[in-house]
Formats: C-alpha cells, structure tokens, sequence
C-alpha cells in the first residue's frame, strides 16, 4: 500500500523536476558540483582514463553534464577536440564552466558523436533504451560512471541498470569506497566503456 502511495516519488518525472528545478531552493547546487573538492574526486580521475581509450577523438558528448565539471576536465586535457553538454536545468547550464572548445545546450544535437559521456545520469532512468539506441547509433564509444548489476533492471530507490546487456561487449570496472565514499556507490558504482 505505502509503496503505492509514494510511488510518484522518486520516480523518473520526479528526478527530471527536481534537476530542472533545483536552483528554486538550492541557489548555490551548480557551485558543488564545480568545487575543487569536485573536480578532484576520485571517480572524475576514472572517467579520464576511460575516456583515454578512445584517444584521438574529434568529440564527445556529455549527456546529464550538470555545470560542466567533468567537460572541463575534459577540454583542459583535449584542446583540439569539441566538447558538448547537454542538461535539463538551465541554471547549470548558465553557470557552467566555460571552455573554448565546449559548448552547452538543452537538446541533444542530432548526428554523430566519437564519445557519449554519462556521469550518475541514467540512474534517474527507468528506461534509457533511446539513449542506448543512441549510443549504439552514432557513437564510437561510450564511457559512463553508472548504477550496473548484472541482475538489473532494478530499482533501489535510483534505477540499477544492466549495461552489459544493453551495450553488448562493454567492459565495467567496478567503484570502490576510495573512489567514491558512499555506500550505494560502492555497492553499484560501476566505470562502463564500450567501444563500437
């Protein structure tokens, strides 16, 4: 009954709201998440050398990418290539770490990417399968710092995924309490890359 009565909450239309409308009362949720605490932390490191696989590459998207922490990182480290992010929330898209070589909108641009990025983003997803369609698309790879079980779908208050179904071949590291102090990251933290 209870499960029920909450199930509205927490639920896929929820997460995207409450994203799209944190600055309402959280007018400082995008400075966080750009800290030097942030942009040092463990699991960033790891997607850096994911993405490293994949080097040259000409660009790569970040879906979910927030106030841009990660595409900052990114940019620094790969001059020559075009960094895109995409986000619901406009505010962290307004106060997101700016980059010659980066570029921010609401919409994902149609058409081929050399990289899709995710970072604690499908979580927030039941169903993700047009992102993976997506991926498996356009993309020459994908790196992602994700929610997988090998027994997934589930739900353990966030979505738990199963990225080896769903990106055929894909390698997955699994986050340990030094690379992410939490104890559901550590439970299902996972680092994905998948290549075409």
């Amino acid at each position: 009954m209870l499960s029920k009565l909450f199930k509205p909450f927490f639920s896929e239309a929820f997460w995207s709201m409450f994203w799209r409308y944190r600055h309402l009362w959280d007018r400082k949720w995008p400075e966080g998440y750009t800290n030097e605490e942030s942009l040092n932390s463990p699991h960033r490191k790891l997607i850096l050398e994911a993405v490293r696989q994949f080097e040259p590459f000409e660009n790569l998207l970040e879906y979910g990418c927030g106030p841009g922490a990660n595409l900052a990182l990114l940019a620094d480290r790969y001059p020559k290539s075009h960094f895109v992010g995409v986000d619901i929330s406009e505010v962290a898209l307004r106060m997101a770490i700016k980059r010659p070589n980066i570029e921010y909108m609401r919409k994902r641009p149609e058409g081929d990417f050399s990289i899709f990025l995710t970072d604690a983003c499908l979580l927030y997803q039941e169903k993700p399968w047009a992102f993976f369609d997506a991926i498996r698309t356009y993309g020459r790879g994908y790196v992602g710092c994700e929610w997988h079980d090998d027994n997934g779908p589930f739900k353990r208050r966030y979505y738990v995924h199963n990225f080896k179904k769903r990106l055929a071949g894909c390698q997955v590291r699994k986050l340990t309490w030094d690379d992410w102090q939490d104890e559901r990251w550590s439970t299902y933290g996972h680092i994905i890359t998948w290549k075409r």
